[in-house]
């Protein structure tokens, strides 16, 4: 990326996450999003943590699409640190798409933990959607697992997926 303009998102970046209204955090992480640097997706990244929905979203909207390592990397410690509270579906669910965006064989377990929760189903089917990006033999064992449990091992039509 070129150098000033990675000055420049590094400088609102701090500086919005620091002192900034959420309005404001949200526009410098989008104005930096598509920059694939280290030093800007970890301020990026200080979004997943913040009080604001807003600005947390607006961090996953941002690395969820960005080709730095590191993003996959903040993206999988806040899924591992997300509440697995029915109330967080939602945004448990986006993480859980932003971490398979990047489809990657090492995010499987991740991706797979937490089975079936018919309180969380946008979480569930999130886990569906990410595993599907995910071009591993793997990540079919553990579709065709989370599949089997739905309804006793049952799903439309009374198919059973061995």
């Amino acid at each position: 990326p070129d150098p000033v303009r990675v000055a420049a998102a590094l400088e609102t970046l701090e500086t919005a996450m620091k002192r900034g209204e959420a309005g404001e955090r949200v526009r410098a992480i989008e104005d930096a999003a598509d920059l694939a640097d280290g030093e800007v997706v970890g301020w990026i990244a200080r979004g997943l943590g913040d009080k604001e929905p807003t600005v947390r979203n607006a961090a996953v909207k941002a690395l969820r699409y960005q080709e730095h390592p590191a993003a996959l990397k903040a993206l999988e410690t806040a899924l591992r640190k997300a509440p697995r509270s029915p109330d967080e579906d939602k945004a448990v669910a986006e993480l859980v798409l932003a971490v398979g965006q990047h489809a990657s064989p090492g995010s499987l377990a991740l991706l797979a933990d937490g089975g079936l929760d018919r309180t969380r189903s946008h979480t569930t089917r999130a886990r569906i959607q990410a595993l599907g990006r995910v071009r591993d033999p793997r990540a079919v064992e553990e579709l065709v697992s989370l599949m089997n449990k739905a309804g006793n091992g049952r799903l439309g039509g009374g198919a059973q997926f061995d």
